[in-house]
């Protein structure tokens, strides 16, 4: 299972802000695929520029890297910033091997139980801060286990003593303008001391539908509510043919 494919990026810029996601297995354990965060290898020739900001990726599924970067894929550039990236027991928080494209990467959490080395990346690192001597990668960076509300409810909101994310990250310009305290958080959610957490809710989801026909060239659309009311809640989702597009309303 991948959480995002960004495989191939003909043009870009593409954007990945402010998601999370959990508990990502293999798809075909048989032949050895691992759950991914993010997909960027491919047998196609790429060009995009790739921005990765403000998500938190939890793999927890047995043998799956944090930071998990494959071979063949060609880029630009992809760029990492403010993301928390939890490695499932015993495995690299980052792995790459796919070192001849370029990667940008600071102010980002990583976190694996992995004793003896935490990243790989052509040789492998025991702590971040060799590994961001040898990488020139994540010289802001940190290694430390994060907090959430209740990981193991799925419930990734921060708390008082989510103190490895809360203003730990960097402010980019027109993606959290609006954060709180001294500097941004990590991850996808903001702490907000002044709101009390309420439980999540849950409910079944409804099936989208279209009026329209596979081949149709005429758009449909509908909105979807989240559950919760602590998440951004509202999406309109247009169906175009094979096509579906999700906006924030």
């Amino acid at each position: 299972m991948v959480a995002f494919s960004m495989a191939p990026i003909n043009e870009g810029p593409t954007y990945i802000v402010r998601n999370y996601a959990y508990n990502l297995k293999g798809s075909r354990s048989d032949a050895g695929y691992k759950g991914l965060a993010i997909k960027l290898n491919s047998g196609y020739s790429e060009k995009g520029k790739m921005l990765v900001y403000h998500n938190t990726f939890d793999l927890r599924a047995d043998g799956t890297i944090g930071l998990n970067i494959l071979s063949p894929g060609v880029w630009n550039m992809v760029t990492l910033r403010n993301n928390i990236f939890w490695a499932a027991d015993n495995n690299y928080a980052i792995s790459n091997e796919n070192t001849a494209s370029p990667m940008d990467m600071d102010y980002d959490l990583y976190y694996t139980t992995k004793s003896d080395y935490i990243a790989k990346w052509g040789v492998s690192y025991a702590t971040l801060a060799t590994f961001a001597s040898g990488t020139n990668q994540e010289p802001h960076g940190y290694f430390a286990m994060p907090v959430f509300n209740d990981r193991d409810g799925g419930d990734y909101r921060l708390t008082s003593a989510s103190t490895p994310q809360i203003d730990k990250g960097i402010l980019i310009s027109g993606f959290n303008d609006d954060y709180r305290g001294s500097a941004p958080d990590l991850g996808y959610f903001e702490y907000d001391d002044s709101t009390p957490l309420t439980p999540l809710s849950s409910g079944p989801l409804t099936p989208l539908t279209s009026t329209g026909s596979p081949a149709s060239n005429s758009p449909s659309s509908t909105n979807v509510t989240s559950p919760s009311s602590d998440l951004i809640v509202t999406w309109k989702v247009i169906m175009f043919g094979a096509f579906v597009l999700w906006l924030a309303c």
